[in-house]
């Protein structure tokens, strides 16, 4: 009866596999693994078989991980404060690009520094490798077009355009804007019309945000791409933009 339910047992861990999403929590499930396969061992009467997967096949295996977790790879984030998405209230960081950045941090055992830029020297912050990812409220009309790195959009929103002048801080980061009309995204306007309504603003097209990446680091970028289709679909990523979208 004992051999049916720790077979069970590893047959139901070895299922959940497939359906974690952090990495700490499958290394949680391999340990639990491997100590009920040396549970299996050891009732099948071969004790130094069950010693060795215990002893070698856990235990060190999971000090190696835990190591790796602890030496993790830093990256540096250049962010340019934006409405909502990336804001600095005091001497803390918040905002949806902020939780989402800390979520793909925690997920993909990278410690973040976060770096603040003026937008006008983005690209060179890109091509200088000074910075490894750029945030706040980029966006890009024609993908194509644009030869950087990029992520793939994970805020949809609207562009408008519009007549009159507004703050320099207000107008939109628009990547590869070649069109003389001039564009602001939906959560600029949103917080530009709490102050005031001087300007006359219509849609113009859909979006998304993005995030960008030095011109070398691809690999991080399709690791973003890969958390960002998982991550888009929880119910954390809706949490966080109630939070901070409303």
């Amino acid at each position: 009866m004992i051999e049916f339910f720790l077979l069970t047992f590893l047959a139901i861990l070895a299922l959940m596999m497939f359906f974690v999403k952090k990495y700490i929590n499958a290394i949680l499930i391999y340990a639990a693994f491997g100590t009920i396969l040396s549970g299996v061992f050891f009732v099948f009467n071969a004790p130094d078989v069950a010693a060795v997967q215990m002893t070698i096949g856990s235990a060190f295996i999971i000090f190696v991980y835990i190591i790796a977790i602890k030496t993790r790879s830093k990256i540096k984030v250049g962010y340019i404060e934006t409405p909502y998405l990336f804001e600095k209230h005091g001497e803390k960081l918040i905002g949806f690009e902020k939780e989402l950045l800390d979520n793909f941090a925690e997920n993909s055992f990278f410690e973040i520094e976060f770096i603040p830029i003026k937008k006008e020297n983005i690209l060179n912050y890109i091509n200088s490798g000074e910075v490894d990812i750029i945030v706040g409220g980029l966006i890009i009309l024609d993908e194509k077009k644009y030869k950087y790195l990029f992520s793939k959009s994970y805020l949809p929103t609207k562009l408008f355009k519009y007549t009159g002048n507004i703050p320099e801080k207000y107008e939109s980061i628009i990547l590869n804007k070649l069109e003389e009309f001039k564009l602001i995204d939906y959560l600029r306007l949103k917080h530009y019309f709490r102050k005031k309504t001087n300007i006359a603003a219509e849609e113009f097209s859909d979006n998304g945000y993005r995030i960008l990446f030095s011109k070398h680091n691809k690999t991080l970028k399709d690791e973003f791409n890969r958390f960002l289709k998982t991550f888009i679909n929880s119910k954390e990523y809706e949490s966080i933009v109630r939070r901070n979208i409303g």
